[in-house]
């Protein structure tokens, strides 16, 4: 499995703020300045220097607010999708529709006749 890395570098003035939604594989890397940094659910809050970086393995919504004009990056890690990615995200749709279906309903009382069940 081969991973590539997305890197965008973003600049902030003093007091300036913003809000990252769905961080999962990242890493925060302040380049210049000093970064202030919380986590949605963390009590913890973080402040980095130049030179300073936090990974974040969660699908994590972080604020950064800059506490003097700052750079940092933010480097995601984006693995490979396996093989078949996203079709078990379709199951239960399929699923539903063939439950949903007059052919299964037939079926399935037919089946059901069939066992004795159905006196």
């Amino acid at each position: 499995m081969t991973s590539a890395m997305q890197e965008k570098a973003i600049l902030l003035e003093r007091g300036r703020g913003l809000t990252l939604e769905n961080i999962f594989a990242a890493t925060v890397r302040c380049t210049s300045g000093r970064i202030w940094l919380t986590q949605y659910g963390d009590s913890q809050d973080y402040v980095l220097a130049a030179g300073d970086e936090l990974r974040f393995d969660g699908g994590a919504v972080v604020v950064i607010e800059a506490l003097e004009a700052a750079r940092f990056c933010v480097c995601r890690e984006r693995p490979a999708p396996p093989l078949f990615a996203g079709h078990w995200r379709q199951w239960p749709l399929r699923l539903l529709r063939r439950a949903l279906s007059p052919r299964w309903r037939a079926a399935a009382n037919a089946r059901h006749w069939m066992l004795g069940a159905g006196h």
